[in-house]
């Protein structure tokens, strides 16, 4: 006996969807409806009464969005039936994109974007499920004068016309959403203008309708039970949003509240991280500050031996030459000078130390040891003095009296790390080294680099020096033999 086109049915892959898809309306339709009797009837065991039985389920399920175009009647032609089954399946492929946005947004959160990347994601993606011509994102935030507010933190609009633009702000006692944020639940607004004339006194509904807003979709981001803010869908047609909509959306809030804070701590984190790069920026090269900021122990208090070759710079007859400008010309000259320098240092990898009057101390080699610390020093040492005709330059141009610079280095071993106490804390080095740096600069002249013997074993044969002479210098039982520099074969 040849199959029925009906028992073939039942071995079909669109028979199986119709299955599951009755299965998941059992879970979702009250007892006691007569539509919910009719999915729980245990008696549809014959091929024919089973077919009949999805068929009156399809058409249930098509009233509203689609027209009924099967009846209740066992005797339904098979073609009628495919034409149920081509609208079920539209039904299915929009619940499938659905999902497949949904697990898009989850997959673009968990990579780390920033909240405004995550919801242009949104914007751009969702626009095919559901209706809005505009989503907005604000914040709760904690005013010193107004108590809570809610501030705008992102808006994306087609209109031309927008009202409510990012860091508008409101204090939420003058808003209805506390009450969103007690339920929890999100609310439905299908007729702005009609709201505004119930609220003529409602600034943000106001500025909506201005835009050409006509219907609004309203959730309260909920983390741990506590709200951080709003997601606002608008459209500029009204009546445009049911629950089918808020279903929806509601999956689109739930996955935004915990992501959309992992997201703002991570945005509030890079630029902390940006601010610490900028200040260090004074101070350190930028690859030296990212050393610092992936090190966890970079901030705690202590030190560690480290062979480093420290630069000590002086200006000429600064203290004379300062005693005939006003303070105002003293402070222009140092500014000059030290603008010059610090750039100078930093383009050869060395860490501004500190500033000592007129006088600079920088360091080669901690918190980042190097092979080349001592050749880069030496090489950054004639790159400052050639760096002083700029610097005279500025000065003349300001009618301010040229500068000359002596400069002396040194190399040797010394404490280097974060010294302090836990609230005001400086990188720094200590050990005689720097002082024995600070005594050569002492025997320089004007336009001078002085090195000592170490430095120039330490630096190479790349070093070019001309006059070499012994020194007593102070805190040393033996004279310390020094080099002037005149410059580099290579580096």
């Amino acid at each position: 006996m040849r199959e029925s086109p009906l028992e073939r049915l039942r071995d079909e892959p669109i028979y199986r969807l119709l299955k599951a898809e009755v299965a998941a309306l059992k879970e979702r339709v009250p007892e006691g409806e007569v539509f919910g009797e009719i999915l729980r009837c245990e008696s549809v065991s014959p091929v024919d009464d089973r077919i009949s039985f999805y068929r009156r389920v399809l058409a249930q399920m098509m009233q509203g969005e689609f027209p009924r175009v099967i009846p209740a009647d066992p005797c339904t032609e098979i073609d009628q039936f495919g034409t149920s089954l081509a609208l079920f399946n539209r039904e299915l492929d929009h619940r499938f994109a659905e999902a497949r946005a949904l697990v898009e947004l989850t997959a673009e959160i968990n990579e780390g974007l920033f909240v405004e990347e995550v919801l242009d994601h949104v914007f751009d993606t969702f626009s095919n499920l559901v209706p809005y011509t505009r989503i907005g994102f604000s914040l709760l935030e904690d005013h010193k004068v107004q108590g809570r507010i809610i501030r705008t933190d992102w808006l994306r609009s087609e209109s031309g016309n927008i009202r409510i633009h990012k860091n508008y702000s409101q204090p939420l006692i003058q808003t209805t959403l506390g009450g969103l944020i007690e339920s929890g639940k999100p609310r439905i607004l299908n007729d702005l203008e009609e709201y505004l004339r119930t609220r003529p006194k409602s600034d943000s509904t106001r500025r909506l309708v201005e835009e050409g807003m006509r219907a609004n979709l309203t959730w309260p981001l909920m983390v741990k039970g506590e709200a951080m803010g709003f997601l606002f869908f608008s459209s500029n047609q009204k009546n445009i949003y049911d629950d089918v909509h808020t279903k929806l959306f509601t999956q689109i809030a739930g996955r935004l509240a915990m992501t959309l804070e992992k997201a703002k701590l991570y945005q509030r984190l890079t630029k902390r991280n940006h601010f610490i790069r900028k200040v260090f920026g004074r101070y350190l090269t930028a690859e030296i500050a990212e050393v610092l900021l992936d090190d966890p122990s970079a901030l705690r208090l202590g030190g560690q031996m480290r062979k480093v070759t420290v630069l000590m710079s002086d200006i000429r007859s600064f203290t004379s030459m300062s005693e005939r400008l006003s303070p105002e010309q003293v402070v222009m000259v140092l500014n000059n000078h030290l603008d010059v320098m610090v750039k100078v240092i930093q383009s050869h990898g060395g860490i501004i130390d500190n500033f000592i009057g007129d006088a600079i101390l920088a360091l080669f080699g901690a918190p980042i040891p190097r092979d080349d610390d001592a050749a880069r020093a030496v090489a950054c040492a004639l790159a400052m003095q050639r760096g002083m005709a700029e610097v005279n330059e500025r000065n003349r141009a300001m009618g301010l009296p040229d500068l000359s610079m002596g400069i002396g280095l040194n190399t040797g071993e010394v404490v280097a790390g974060n010294i302090g106490s836990k609230t005001h804390t400086k990188y720094s080095v200590i050990g005689a080294p720097v002082n024995h740096a600070a005594r050569i600069e002492g025997l320089t002249k004007g336009g001078q680099v002085l090195i000592s013997d170490r430095t120039l074993k330490e630096a190479g044969p790349q070093v070019l020096t001309g006059n070499r002479f012994q020194a007593k210098v102070k805190g040393v039982d033996h004279p310390v033999t020094v080099h002037e520099v005149e410059g580099l074969t290579s580096l």
